[in-house]
């Protein structure tokens, strides 16, 4: 038997359970009312969902809170502001590097020093 989703209209509680190919509802484990066979793509995410949002969806803590749970079971752009206010996070702004602006160090003189250690150690003096 093929383990499917299954969604209660009665208590919109959503859970898994092995069912036979036929069989198209079952019970409802949380209120005994009918639950429906869910089909879901691939992962549950529309074809017109940003690739961003997969990468996302890895980094999603599986046991985390509330708002993980609704991220992870419906991937909207909803649920994804949810889960970053949740998590204390905030998106990128326009402009905005995920580089830190550091200033690039001097090593001008380092190169020297090992440029002149370099030519010493290498130069053949001529006596004639």
């Amino acid at each position: 038997m093929p383990l499917h989703d299954n969604y209660c209209n009665s208590c919109g509680y959503t859970f898994e359970e092995l069912v036979k190919w036929d069989e198209y509802s079952v019970k409802c484990p949380n209120c005994n009312g009918m639950a429906f066979r869910v089909y879901i793509n691939f992962n549950g995410i529309e074809k017109s969902t940003p690739d961003w949002m997969y990468s996302t969806l890895e980094v999603v803590d599986k046991d985390g809170g509330q708002h993980c749970q609704d991220f992870l079971k419906h991937p909207t752009q909803g649920t994804y502001k949810s889960w970053l206010k949740g998590e204390g996070l905030r998106p990128m702004e326009e402009g905005e590097s995920t580089s830190i602006n550091r200033k690039k160090p001097d090593t001008s003189g380092i190169r020297k020093a090992v440029h002149e250690k370099f030519r010493k150690d290498n130069t053949i003096e001529v006596k004639t």
